[in-house]
C-alpha cells in the first residue's frame, strides 16, 4: 500500500474556503471524527485515503500531498532547467565571442594588407630617392668629368694632386 504524506495546513485552508470542519470531513468520509485532526500529529496516510478527500472536496487528485513528496522530481527537473538556462547562456556567450573574433581577424587581416601597401610604398620611395641620388651622384660626377676634359686635364689626376 502506498503511503503519502499529508500536507495538514493546506487541507486545513481548504477546509476553511469550504466552510467545512474536520470532523465533517471525517464524517464523509465514514470515518471517526477526530481522524482528520489527528492527521497533523500522523500526515503519512495511504494515497487512497489522499485521493478520497481530494474527491470530497472536489480537488484534483494529489493536490493535498506535501510538497517535498509531490514534486521530489520536480525538484530534479527545476535542477535540470536551470543547467539548460546556464548552458543556453554560455553557447550565447560564446556566438558573441565569436562574432567578436570574426572582427578582430578581419581588423587584424585589413591592418595586415595596409602594413604590406606601406611597407611597397617606403620601399618604392626608397628607390626614387636612392635612384635621385644616384642620378644626382651621376650628374655631379659627369659635370666634374666634362669640366676636366675640357681644361685638358683629367678629373682623376685632380683629386689625386698629380697632373
Amino acid at each position: 500500500m502506498e503511503k503519502v504524506t499529508i500536507d495538514y495546513n493546506r487541507l486545513c485552508l481548504e477546509l476553511e474556503k469550504q466552510g467545512k470542519t474536520k470532523a465533517d470531513l471525517s464524517r464523509d468520509m465514514t470515518k471517526n471524527k477526530n481522524f482528520v485532526g489527528l492527521m497533523e500529529k500522523n500526515p503519512d496516510q495511504p494515497a487512497e485515503v489522499e485521493r478520497l478527500m481530494c474527491l470530497l472536496l472536489g480537488l484534483e487528485q494529489g493536490s493535498l500531498i506535501k510538497q517535498e513528496e509531490a514534486t521530489g522530481s520536480q525538484g530534479e527537473i527545476k535542477i535540470l532547467e536551470n543547467l539548460h538556462k546556464e548552458m543556453r547562456e554560455i553557447h550565447q556567450a560564446i556566438i558573441e565571442y565569436g562574432e567578436l573574433i570574426e572582427k578582430i581577424w578581419s581588423k587584424v587581416h585589413a591592418n595586415t594588407l595596409q602594413l604590406e601597401k606601406v611597407k611597397e610604398d617606403v620601399k618604392d620611395d626608397r628607390l626614387r630617392q636612392s635612384g635621385s641620388f644616384f642620378e644626382r651622384d651621376i650628374g655631379r660626377w659627369s659635370d666634374r668629368w666634362r669640366g676636366g676634359i675640357e681644361d685638358g686635364r683629367c678629373y682623376r689626376d685632380q683629386e689625386s694632386g698629380s697632373q
